[in-house]
C-alpha cells in the first residue's frame, strides 16, 4: 500500500509554503529532502517548500509515482498582485469625517488605526 501525503497551506515565517504531512517513512522523507529541497518544521511538525507553481508541479512529478498525494488541505493561493484604486473625493469625505468622529470621542490613535485600516 503507497502511504499517504497530505498537502496542507501554511504560512511559516510570514511566507507562504506548501506543507508535507505524512506518517514516518524513511524512503518518503529521504525523497522529500533531497529531491525537493524541503525543510522541517519543528513548529508546525512538517516538511515544507515554498507555495509556488513550479513547486507544486515538482511535487507531483516526483511524489506522484511513490505515494497518494491528498489535496483536501491544500488551496491553491492566487497572486496577490492587487492593484488598489484610489477613492473617490465622497468616500475620502467618509473616511475623513469618520476619522474626526474617532478623534472627538478620544479613541486612541491605535483604535483609529484599526478602525479606518481597510479603509
Amino acid at each position: 500500500m503507497k502511504p499517504i501525503i497530505k498537502l496542507l497551506n501554511l504560512r511559516h515565517r510570514n511566507v507562504n509554503h506548501i506543507g508535507l504531512q505524512f506518517a514516518y517513512h524513511d524512503g518518503l522523507k529521504a525523497v522529500i529532502k533531497y529531491e525537493l529541497q524541503a525543510q522541517w518544521s519543528q513548529t508546525h511538525r512538517v516538511w515544507y517548500v515554498l507555495d509556488t507553481p513550479e513547486n507544486l508541479k515538482r511535487i507531483y512529478s516526483v511524489l506522484a509515482a511513490l505515494c497518494t498525494i491528498d489535496t483536501s488541505g491544500y488551496e491553491a493561493r492566487q497572486s496577490s498582485n492587487k492593484e488598489t484604486q484610489p477613492l473617490i473625493a465622497m468616500q475620502r469625505s467618509v473616511l475623513n469625517g469618520y476619522y474626526r468622529y474617532l478623534q472627538g470621542k478620544r479613541y486612541s490613535q491605535s483604535t483609529i488605526k484599526t478602525y479606518t485600516f481597510r479603509f
